[in-house]
């Protein structure tokens, strides 16, 4: 589960992270790419107290993305540092995963994945894309650290399973703090959407990092 893994990732770090650079100053990171997987995703929330991780913001975070929005007047009333994500003078959070899992792209990806899967359990399509290059190279406030969601039906155990890309994060407040929240919600919806249980939650990180 969720607070194992994180037990596991932080000692792991401790043996291979190196220290490196980049746009917030120094960080501890491991030199090469990451997998993660975690066996009981339903166990998502972090007990630990340092990072004293808040469920009820988390949750209301992923009521916001799951609505598609990416307005931050809502999700600020539940953590009001997040207005610092939005882009100047505006209310808008350029990367927000939910805006892309269901409007950025003119399509509801997660309509498309259940229907999909209702009428091809074992469809190697099954996908959602968040990472677009036709604005997310320029500069904003936020681009998407997670870039694509796989979603594969596992015969051997019948249920779905989810792997989740990522470019760059961090150990502490993303992978393990926030991300696995709302990544493992939106599982959830779409296994329960197409008759199936939760099964493993993994991500793969090509640059994992601690602050």
């Amino acid at each position: 589960n969720v607070p194992d893994a994180y037990a596991e990732a932080f000692w792991k770090m401790r043996v291979w992270a190196k220290e490196e650079n980049s746009r917030n100053g120094p960080v501890m990171t491991v030199p090469e790419p990451v997998m993660l997987e975690i066996i009981n995703p339903l166990q998502r929330v972090l007990y630990d107290p340092v990072r004293n991780a808040n469920p009820f913001f988390h949750l209301m975070e992923t009521v916001w993305m799951l609505a598609g929005s990416n307005d931050v007047t809502f999700v600020e009333w539940f953590n009001h540092r997040y207005r610092e994500y939005a882009d100047p003078d505006t209310d808008i959070v350029h990367g927000a995963y939910g805006h892309r899992w269901r409007n950025h792209f003119k399509r509801d990806q997660i309509q498309e994945v259940i229907r999909e899967l209702r009428m091809n359990r074992e469809s190697r399509r099954a996908v959602i894309g968040m990472w677009d290059p036709e604005v997310d190279c320029e500069f904003h406030n936020d681009v998407p650290c997670n870039t694509h969601i796989y979603f594969r039906y596992n015969t051997r155990r019948g249920v779905l399973d989810m792997t989740v890309c990522n470019r760059s994060n961090d150990l502490v407040w993303g992978m393990l703090g926030a991300n696995v929240v709302h990544m493992t919600y939106l599982q959830e919806l779409i296994a329960r959407a197409t008759g199936l249980d939760v099964g493993y939650y993994r991500v793969f990180t090509n640059n994992l990092h601690i602050y």
